[in-house]
């Protein structure tokens, strides 16, 4: 048995998959930096709030259960005192509300509806 002709088929063998294992790599970083690039269009939605009772409903469910927004805003979405979350940084969850201090009367109600969902900020940036 020729043991330098084994390794050597090993060794090209090891080496392949290296290779193969980094364009597999390379792809991937290619396919996500373009896919970070594109702009995605949403189409523009006019909202308005509402005081139909089943949406009111709704949008307190949305803010008790599936957004947790109460943990942070608070029970009324009056704000919270800001939160030190180490590494992270510190949390401010200002005051939703139209009430006094509130940031509510500042935006539109398409503004309030967009920006928490979509990480959306007034202006449009993130």
């Amino acid at each position: 048995m020729n043991w330098s002709k084994i390794l050597k088929w090993v060794g090209g063998g090891l080496v392949g998959i290296v290779l193969l294992v980094a364009l597999f790599a390379g792809l991937q970083i290619f396919l996500f930096d373009r896919m970070m690039d594109e702009v995605l269009e949403r189409p523009e939605v006019r909202i308005t709030a509402s005081s139909d009772s089943a949406v009111i409903a709704r949008g307190r469910h949305v803010a008790e259960a599936l957004g947790s927004c109460l943990g942070c805003h608070g029970p009324d979405l009056g704000g919270a005192p800001s939160k030190n979350m180490g590494p992270v940084g510190i949390f401010i969850a200002p005051n939703l509300t139209r009430g006094a201090g509130g940031v509510g009367d500042r935006y539109t109600d398409e503004q309030l509806a967009k920006g928490p969902p979509l990480g959306e900020r007034p202006n449009g940036g993130p």
